[in-house]
């Protein structure tokens, strides 16, 4: 944000003191002195700052799955949107457990997908265990002497606090301290299905206070979708204090062929029919946001199923947002086209790219008369993917039996 914003602090403490007794009364005032400078400044700027102002309109309507967490930030030409300053690089921690990480600022972003033998539970009760497979990915080094050796273990957070962000989802606050660089990890994490969502930093001790203030900030304007095998949702769904507020409506069944979902919009089933669905079938949830007045949420407005993890054959279910017809046109596109039920959106196969696709929007519950979309506030749209070129006739009728398996509310 480009928010800039000055004060004065007067400061009056009794000299000579030893360090340690000047640093105990000095840091608690700057401590409060910055608590509240960061408070005023954003109080100052609310009418300007997301979601409110002209600049937040297009986010306030956009649906969007993203594979690795994102910022929401100002762009040069005022417009709230998602921030990715480079592709994630990824490492690999064993038994298909993986950390993905891109750099933002002096912080990193970073997604885990834990490995297949750990439990999550254990994982987010288990502070060393977490910081161990961070340390995996991220070498931490240690000179003794002559020799450089890499650090394995910082043992168990130092301090751990829990708390949740202006949209409810829970994260954990914690702290590792590192004597010897003079330096400690601080890292909120968030719980997801496959893992965490991740927001790490390594500050000098005197700056940890600082850094932990704008972590904390910083939560509110992190933007990422939830993913996870059906047999990692199932486990994460039933960690109800760890259930992030825009995920409380949302149930899960899985039969052992096919998976049904129901929120608080929608409620489909996909089986065999038009997926083969396992354990290991991969379900994606994505938001758009629920700007009421006083207070902005997320809500679910994505659902998307893939076979496995390297599959083509996918289904996706999706809110398309109606934008305000101020905006350009190049924005307004897919709602144009999707309300219009112009291509793509006509429920015809395409082949393009290896596989054979087809999208249509979908008429609400009690709602016959499909010539309303384009006098609708959103729709919903069903996506559905196979490898290879498909017979159109037979592709027609699994995606027709997939749509009559789904009911979008009012």
């Amino acid at each position: 944000m480009d928010f800039l914003d000055t004060d004065e602090i007067d400061l009056k403490i009794d000299l000579p003191l030893p360090a340690v007794e000047l640093k105990e009364k000095l840091l608690p005032r700057l401590e409060k002195f910055h608590d509240g400078q960061l408070a005023a400044l954003l109080a100052r700027n609310r009418e300007e700052i997301f979601p409110q102002g002209a600049g937040s309109r297009k986010l306030l309507v956009t649906t969007l799955n993203v594979s690795h967490p994102a910022v929401i930030g100002k762009s040069a030409d005022g417009d709230w949107v998602f921030i990715r300053n480079q592709p994630p690089q990824s490492s690999d921690l064993g038994a298909n457990g993986v950390l993905d990480g891109t750099k933002f600022g002096d912080f990193l972003l970073l997604r885990l997908r834990k490995p297949d033998n750990i439990p999550l539970n254990e994982l987010l009760g288990d502070s060393k265990q977490f910081m161990d497979l961070l340390l995996k990915a991220m070498p931490v080094q240690r000179q003794i002497g002559t020799e450089t050796r890499r650090v394995k273990s910082l043992g168990g957070a130092a301090d751990t606090r829990i708390l949740r962000d202006r949209y409810g989802r829970v994260w954990r606050a914690q702290t590792w301290s590192i004597p010897f660089l003079d330096r400690q990890f601080i890292a909120y994490s968030a719980p997801t299905p496959e893992g965490m969502v991740i927001l790490l930093s390594m500050p000098a001790v005197e700056m940890t206070s600082d850094f932990d203030r704008d972590m904390k900030a910083l939560t509110d304007f992190l933007y990422f979708s939830y993913h996870g095998t059906v047999t990692e949702w199932q486990t994460f769904l039933n960690l109800t204090e760890q259930m992030p507020d825009p995920l409380r409506s949302l149930a899960l069944e899985y039969n052992g062929a096919s998976v049904s979902l129901k929120s608080d919009q929608f409620a489909l089933t996909c089986g065999a029919e038009c997926l083969a669905i396992t354990p290991k079938s991969l379900l994606t949830i994505g938001f758009s946001f629920n700007n009421e007045p006083g207070k902005l949420g997320l809500r679910i407005a994505s659902a998307g199923l893939r076979e496995s993890i390297n599959s083509e054959n996918t289904f996706a279910l999706s809110e398309v947002l109606r934008p305000p017809e101020d905006l350009n046109e190049a924005f307004r596109k897919d709602w144009l086209q999707a309300s219009a039920r112009k291509t793509p959106f006509d429920g015809e196969p395409a082949f393009e790219r290896g596989r054979t696709a087809i999208i249509q929007p979908l008429v609400r519950r009690g709602d016959a008369q499909k010539g309303k979309d384009a006098d609708a506030n959103s729709l919903f749209v069903a996506y559905y993917s196979q490898a290879g070129e498909q017979n159109k006739e037979d592709f027609k009728r699994r995606y027709s039996t997939l749509l009559e398996r789904i009911a979008v509310f009012p």
